[in-house]
């Protein structure tokens, strides 16, 4: 959703993954503005609004990253974000790879 709402409607949002090394990782890669360094060392904090000038109506409560931490944290991940030198932010989640058993039917 924050990748929506801050890229400009005329650039991409790009996803990315792969496996490797027993995990697999999926970028979200925006072409927004970024986040300036006090922001994006809170962007995983509950109830943290990068624009403190949005209202709650508009824009969200805050939480989303927060969840999304949570989330991946509780299957035994990690997701990160940083600054995309051409403009923008990636974020990267990284979790355990399953290992599956294909059967025949």
């Amino acid at each position: 959703g924050n990748a929506l709402v801050h890229t400009p409607v005329t650039a991409a949002i790009r996803l990315e993954g792969h496996r490797q090394n027993g995990e697999v990782a999926i970028a979200v890669i925006d072409a927004g503005p970024g986040l300036a360094p006090e922001v994006a060392q809170h962007a995983f904090d509950r109830f943290y609004r990068g624009d403190p000038s949005r209202s709650r109506h508009a824009a969200g409560a805050g939480l989303g990253l927060s969840i999304a931490q949570s989330i991946v944290e509780a299957h035994g991940g990690t997701i990160t974000l940083e600054a995309v030198p051409e403009g923008g932010t990636a974020f990267l989640v990284r979790l355990p790879a399953l290992e599956t058993q294909v059967r025949e039917l």
